[in-house]
């Protein structure tokens, strides 16, 4: 089991679990994404949009 943490600002973190590291760190930018939806990109956060 893997496990990944961000956190998006003091007190505001996310986690994410899954059995491989790449699903742990899928499911930690779901949570993130749900983050930020809900807080709003902190000022600290820089934000890159892959619009290919």
């Amino acid at each position: 089991m893997w496990c990944a943490h961000a956190q998006l600002r003091p007190s505001v973190g996310a986690n994410g679990e899954d059995v491989t590291r790449e699903e742990a760190v899928d499911d930690l930018c779901e949570a993130l994404a749900g983050l930020i939806a809900e807080f709003e990109v902190p000022d600290e956060l820089t934000v890159t949009v892959d619009v290919a």
